[in-house]
């Protein structure tokens, strides 16, 4: 008998750094969470900018990740992230592939 395996996906090892944003006019602060900080409990906190821009960047290697963000507490999908997921709960998270 001969084993068949699928071919892995290739990602890029190397660490890179890759940028999270949202346009949230009137908020005071903006958390990126996903799998890759526990789901907020080591909180990234974005920048704030003009016109309630906000922004951060953070170093992740090749694969996908699951993130929403926090505006004000109140949880919620990337609007400029088509890639989504619909979890048994209800809620809607979003998927980043780093290559």
């Amino acid at each position: 008998l001969t084993r068949h395996t699928p071919f892995p996906v290739a990602y890029d090892t190397e660490v890179k750094y890759r940028k999270f944003f949202i346009t949230a006019p009137g908020a005071q602060q903006v958390e990126l969470r996903g799998d890759f900080n526990r789901w907020g409990k080591d909180p990234i906190v974005l920048t704030p900018y003009k016109k309630g821009y906000f922004e951060t960047s953070i170093a992740l290697a090749g694969g996908e990740y699951k993130y929403v963000f926090a505006v004000d507490g109140k949880e919620g999908p990337d609007p400029s992230n088509k890639d989504r997921q619909q979890l048994s709960d209800g809620r809607e998270i979003c998927i980043k592939t780093v290559r």
